[in-house]
């Protein structure tokens, strides 16, 4: 399989099963116009790269969605603060870096940067910066993941597993 579509679909199997077993949750993957309505401060977005540099993974969820999340990780009786859910949210990036670098068996050294997160960007906007975009629909909320950085150009494919090129 070419290392494009080798990443994506393990993009794509890596969120499924994060949400799947982290917060009961079953994404169904949509198209784009799906989630074009998604504007500035009804999205959290958060990403995380590679400390090594190459790729960077961001991902994207409604407020309802994130704020749902953050939910389940702190109790529903605790009242949360926007601090709250993009703590979660970027722990929600760590994890899915931190199961792509797993599932890629990256060569070497290879770890996540710190994550950051914050409120408010346009989702279409977010999809332009991107190589890889895919969205997601959460319980009537948008989620989406991008990835920043070819697969082809920054890491090469061997027999399913990245090496760095040479």
């Amino acid at each position: 399989m070419e290392p494009d579509k080798f990443i994506e679909e393990t993009l794509r199997q890596v969120v499924l099963t994060v949400f799947e077993q982290m917060y009961f949750m079953f994404p169904q993957e949509v198209g784009m116009k799906d989630a074009s309505e998604c504007k500035g401060d009804e999205t959290y977005i958060a990403n995380v790269g590679l400390k090594n540099g190459g790729l960077e993974v961001t991902i994207a969820g409604s407020a309802g969605l994130c704020e749902k999340i953050a939910s389940a990780m702190f109790g529903e009786d605790r009242e949360l603060t926007q601090k709250d859910v993009e703590d979660v949210f970027r722990e929600a990036a760590n994890i899915i870096m931190g199961n792509l670098i797993n599932e890629c068996a990256f060569p070497g050294e290879v770890s996540p940067d710190i994550p950051v997160a914050r409120k408010g960007m346009d989702l279409e906007d977010c999809k332009n910066e991107h190589d890889l975009n895919l969205f997601f629909e959460v319980e009537n909320s948008h989620f989406s993941a991008h990835l920043k950085g070819s697969a082809a150009s920054d890491l090469t494919c061997s027999e399913g597993n990245f090496t760095s090129p040479s």
